[in-house]
């Protein structure tokens, strides 16, 4: 089943600007507030085209709450940027119900909302990170950057940290402090409620000298808007693959 003009004219409009939020995220991780105003407005212009379909949608008032509630909440609670509340805002405007014709390819799918579904990809997507930083951290210990950390430390949170976290050295960390999210100088000082802290950089660290050979360990700060854009695009084609998993093990 094929997308109508709208809906075509939409994934024009939301992957572009969802690609431009993505390399702000990653070069400046920052995105300007332009981009949601755009986002807003022309989705909203694009469903006047449609709009007697979405009003006479009976999940178009549940939808929207959900789509309004959810990114708000998790952005209140500290565990979303303010970037990634507003794509999820302005995706829910661009959808207020599931377009026609999508997802494209899934066989059985579920999808409660794409920006529920987007979010849902998008966290699966994050996970690449975990086997990426692990090799990461295995080539810089074969370049004699060790990871190991034996100050009291258990074998079972050393291996949790090598796969979570990077072992560099402090003028490393601050040439692109903007790409890490400093953690500890010793593993047993680093609280895996550290993960969901805000960004920071303590003083002790900006202070040092530029040339600092001093090993720290860091977390990447992951830009989340290029994983909200493959979760997009993963939702349209095969739809919530979070909410479809259970079917697709049960062979439903």
């Amino acid at each position: 089943m094929s997308f109508s003009i709208v809906e075509s004219g939409k994934l024009l409009v939301v992957s572009a600007l969802l690609a431009y939020s993505s390399w702000a995220d990653f070069r400046r991780r920052e995105v300007d507030d332009w981009v949601w105003i755009l986002f807003g407005g022309s989705s909203l212009l694009l469903n006047l085209a449609m709009l007697g379909e979405i009003l006479h949608n009976p999940a178009t008032a549940y939808a929207l709450a959900l789509d309004l509630v959810l990114p708000l909440g998790l952005y209140w609670l500290g565990a979303f940027g303010g970037a990634d509340a507003k794509c999820l805002v302005c995706l829910g405007i661009a959808y207020p119900i599931i377009p026609l014709g999508a997802p494209v390819f899934a066989v059985n799918s579920t999808m409660i909302t794409v920006p529920v579904a987007t979010l849902n990809n998008g966290l699966l997507l994050t996970l690449a990170y975990l086997p990426t930083n692990m090799l990461l951290n295995v080539k810089d210990a074969c370049r004699g950057v060790p990871f190991v950390d034996a100050n009291g430390v258990s074998p079972l949170k050393q291996l949790l940290f090598f796969v979570l976290l990077r072992r560099m050295k402090v003028f490393e960390l601050l040439e692109s402090e903007d790409s890490f999210q400093f953690v500890a100088e010793n593993l047993r000082d680093a609280p895996l409620s550290s993960f969901l802290s805000p960004p920071s950089m303590p003083e002790q660290f900006r202070n040092s000298p530029a040339c600092s050979d001093r090993l720290v360990y860091a977390q990447f700060l992951l830009p989340f808007q290029g994983f909200l854009l493959g979760g997009y695009l993963l939702a349209l084609l095969f739809g919530d693959l979070l909410l479809s998993t259970p079917y697709l093990l049960l062979g439903l």
